[in-house]
């Protein structure tokens, strides 16, 4: 820098009058995945974890490179002997002469291992590739350089919600104890539920310190999270690119989420969205969230896409409560959101391929589980009203009309007598095979015993299978199989 060619006058003119504002630097760590070559940093190398051998152990690098490709394949339960790391350095050492070169290269060294540990397959050093071409070293910043203000903000709550503990690469679950060896946090406590919203707020900017598991059995409850934290160096760096977004979790978390709502696609990533902005309790971003989800859902016109979105927004407003949200603005997009699937729901499901209905299958399902749960009476009068037009329409496919006939059945809608009667028509003598078949599937979706407990539909399918030509049968079969396989073996057996 020619410093005569640039004066300090020139830049204290341009300056002056500006405002003074105070600014603090800090320093990044440096990784062996920012300084490879792949990441795009232009002075990077090829791979970094075989450098360090270079510069070490330039005598052995061959044979330590070795060793580390035989301990990786053994951490993935592969097969890896002292033999194989002893061909595969002979070979590499071998290709490396034959290309006039004094020592193996990185090419050289891939190839062999791959060649003897592997027999050429790929896969299984997909498993490794990253940790044995890049490798997971990270450098460390000197305690007296300051902290980027996210920084500072998450370490100071780790130490005021008392988390520093779980900071251990091992992996922990949240408050585990003897009697409770998954621990679990009650979201009716004040303070468990600061520790969820800092947890799920970490989440939200990228740093999965927390792993949120989903409970099952007796420990499955609405009030209850269980959590496994474990610890990795390398979210130091991503808290210093996560303060782009903010100085503190909820500002960065907040911003980031509104981000990445204007850059959803789809009705589903923002209803998830939402749901992660609610469980973090960002306020400040959940009305913006509800007003771009509504503005999309507006203009969706595809009621698959409605539905899929559906079932999130549903438990939302059913369980939000127990966090203390305010959830009213979502109630209102509902029931702008119900009618519309009501509505346009026979017209988009008529004339379907397999696949296509398969889809539609799936979504009715969650559907009438979402509106269940909801268990608003003039939302389920609506969709009951649609399962009737679905059961009842012949533009259907048979898998479509068989299902909504069960779901009405187990809502008490229609009674045996009349599924016995859809049924016995469904699989009249003049209805096409194939859609009489996928008529089947639908209604027996899910537990066999129906059919167990309700000889007289046992009798009508008996009737059908038995007046089947060989022909058909044999085309029939494999649906069949597929639709009894589904019970569980003492249903069958009683069968």
């Amino acid at each position: 820098l020619d410093l005569d060619a640039n004066p300090a006058k020139a830049d204290n003119i341009l300056l002056k009058g500006l405002p003074k504002v105070k600014t603090q630097a800090t320093w990044i760590p440096w990784t062996y995945e920012r300084i490879a070559r792949s990441s795009g940093y232009g002075a990077g190398v090829i791979s970094p974890a075989w450098y360090k051998l270079l510069f070490f152990t330039p005598e052995n690098a061959v044979i330590e490179w070795m060793a580390q490709v035989a301990r990786l394949l053994r951490e993935e339960d592969l097969d890896a002997s002292s033999a194989h790391i002893i061909e595969a350095v002979r070979l590499a050492n071998t290709l490396a002469a034959l290309r006039n070169m004094q020592l193996p290269g990185i090419d050289e060294l891939y190839e062999a291992a791959k060649t003897i540990f592997t027999s050429g397959q790929d896969s299984p050093f997909e498993l490794i590739e990253q940790r044995l071409i890049i490798g997971e070293s990270m450098g460390e910043v000197p305690s007296e350089i300051p902290n980027v203000p996210l920084q500072q903000d998450i370490e100071a709550q780790i130490k005021s919600l008392k988390l520093t503990k779980y900071q251990t690469p091992e992996g922990v679950w949240l408050k585990a104890t003897k009697a409770k060896p998954k621990g679990g946090l009650d979201l009716r406590n004040e303070y468990d539920r600061e520790q969820s919203y800092f947890l799920h707020r970490l989440n939200l900017i990228g740093i999965p310190w927390g792993r949120e598991e989903i409970a099952s059995g007796r420990e499955r409850s609405t009030k209850n999270e269980y959590w496994f934290l474990k610890w990795k160096p390398e979210f130091v760096l991503q808290m210093i690119e996560a303060g782009m977004w903010g100085n503190t979790v909820e500002m960065a978390s907040t911003n980031l989420s509104l981000q990445q709502a204007k850059e959803a696609a789809s009705l589903v990533e923002l209803t998830e969205l939402l749901d992660a902005a609610i469980k973090a309790n960002l306020p400040n971003a959940m009305d913006r969230l509800v007003t771009i989800l509504r503005d999309m859902a507006a203009l969706t016109k595809d009621v698959q896409h409605l539905m899929m979105a559906l079932p999130t927004l549903v438990n939302i407003l059913r369980y939000g409560d127990v966090r203390k949200t305010d959830l009213g603005m979502l109630e209102t997009m509902l029931g702008e959101l119900v009618p519309r699937i009501c509505v346009g729901l026979p017209s988009a499901a008529a004339a379907l391929d397999d696949d296509a209905s398969q889809k539609f299958f799936d979504l009715i399902v969650q559907t009438h589980r979402s509106l269940t749960l909801l268990n608003d009476s003039s939302y389920l009068k609506a969709w009951r009203d649609v399962l009737a037009s679905v059961s009842d329409s012949n533009a259907m496919h048979g898998t479509l009309q068989g299902v909504s006939t069960r779901l009405l059945f187990d809502s008490q809608v229609i009674n045996i007598e009349e599924a016995a009667e859809k049924m016995s028509y469904a699989l009249s003598a003049g209805a096409e095979v194939q859609k009489a078949a996928g008529w089947i599937e639908g209604f027996l979706f899910g537990s066999g015993l129906l059919l167990i407990h309700n000889p007289g539909l046992w009798n009508i399918i008996d009737g059908w299978v038995s007046s089947l030509n060989p022909t058909n049968f044999q085309t029939l079969l494999p649906l069949l199989r597929r639709t009894f396989s589904a019970f569980a073996k003492p249903e069958r057996e009683k069968m």
